[in-house]
Parts: structure tokens; sequence; C-alpha cells
């Protein structure tokens, strides 16, 4: 099997169980309003502070150019997996929303560092091919990460199945270190050959950005929250 086809394969794992962090708290969100006596409002707070603090993704794609993908998305996983067993031994809900704040920081970086290394390794014919790997990787996690919580946490309760989610995350983090190789960030300008191209126009992508943040937010703030909500109805 070649190389790079390995890679795509632990990166898009590695995007499962993020996804499956992702979407950790909406099948406990009746047994958190229970145990914390809150109301559905102060459980959309959680949602709403992890789509908010996720739009600095835009932003983190050039932090990823420049310290590379690797060492960054182990960051982001390592964050967020010690932020989801910290949830199971939160006493409050106001610990919860700082935990749920310190996980949307730490998962910031993890999808410009992957989706990053995905292109680094797919030639211009198969970048399409290996996008769509890696994005069903995400999608297989958020319509599994349900399901298994709700299960595991109507067998063991909400608390151990925060506790037991991690170290199968820990686990993929470290087949991720040492199986995935880090490749420098590619920082040469392209040659320009036709005289018609003009070495300005790469500019113009300054001008893009905010519409870039735009779409992603309205993305965020729409599906994502969606999927979370869903549960509660």
């Amino acid at each position: 099997m070649k190389r790079g086809t390995i890679d795509i394969g632990v990166l898009a794992l590695l995007h499962s169980i993020q996804h499956i962090y992702l979407n950790a708290l909406p099948p406990l969100y009746f047994l958190l309003r229970a145990e914390f006596n809150i109301s559905t409002f102060q459980l959309g707070l959680i949602g709403s502070i992890t789509g908010a603090i996720s739009i600095l993704q835009g932003p983190a794609g050039y932090l990823v150019e420049r310290v590379g993908g690797k060492r960054l998305a182990v960051l982001s996983m390592l964050i967020c997996s010690v932020a989801v067993f910290l949830y199971s031994l939160v006493p409050s809900f106001e610990l919860l929303l700082v935990i749920s704040a310190m996980f949307a920081l730490g998962q910031v970086t993890f999808h410009p560092a992957t989706y990053a290394m995905v292109v680094q390794r797919a030639t211009e014919g198969r970048r399409g091919k290996y996008i769509s790997y890696h994005q069903v990787g995400g999608f297989v996690g958020s319509a599994i990460g349900t399901a298994v919580i709700a299960y595991l946490a109507s067998i063991y309760g909400w608390r151990s199945t925060l506790q037991i989610i991690p170290v199968v995350g820990f686990c993929i983090i470290l087949v991720f270190w040492k199986v995935v190789e880090d490749r420098a960030p590619d920082t040469r300008q392209p040659a320009i050959h036709d005289a018609s191209i003009n070495p300005t126009d790469g500019k113009k992508f300054s001008v893009t950005t905010p519409l870039l943040v735009l779409i992603f937010g309205i993305s965020i703030f729409s599906l994502g929250n969606l999927l979370r909500y869903v549960p509660l109805f």
C-alpha cells in the first residue's frame, strides 16, 4: 500500500474521532439538564460558545502554513481529548461552559492542519478524491458518535462515557504521531510562465477572505448547531 494512502486513511480516522468529540455532549443534553437543573437556553450556550470560537479556524490556516500541520493537529487533539475527559468531572454548569470554550479553542487548528496535510499528499489529479476521503471520515464520526455515546451512557452513565471516549482518542493520536510523517509547508512562489498573468493577482485572496469567513460562520451556526440541538427534540 502506498505511503500516501496510509497517511490519508490515518488522517480520516483522526477526523472521525474529532467529530465524535464534537458530538460528545448533544446526546447527553437531557442528562445534563437533569444533573445541573438548567434550562434549554443554558444548554444552547454550549453550542453557541463552540460555534463562535470555531470561526477562528479561518485565521488559524495562516498559523498552519508557518508551523506545519502535524504538530498543530496533535496539539489540537490532545487539548480536545483532555477537555472531553474534563467534561466528566465538572461539578457545575458554569465550569462546563469554561471547558467547552477550552475545547473550542483546542479544535480551532485541527481542520486547517489536517486538510493541509491531505492536500500535501495528493497529486493534482487526486486532490478531490483525497479530500473527499478525509471529509467522509468526519461524517462517519458524526454519524456514529451520537449513537455510540448515547449507547455507552445508557450502560455506564454519562460521566464514565466521557472518560472512555478520550482513551480511544489518545490511542489514535499515538498512531497518527507514529505513522504520519510531517512535511514542511511549501512556501515557494509559483513560477510565472505566462506574460498575461499579473504577479499582483495573488493579493486578491485577501479581498475574498472576509467572504470565506462569512460562509464558514454561516455553516457553523446553521448546520453545526442544528446537529447539536436536534437531540433536544
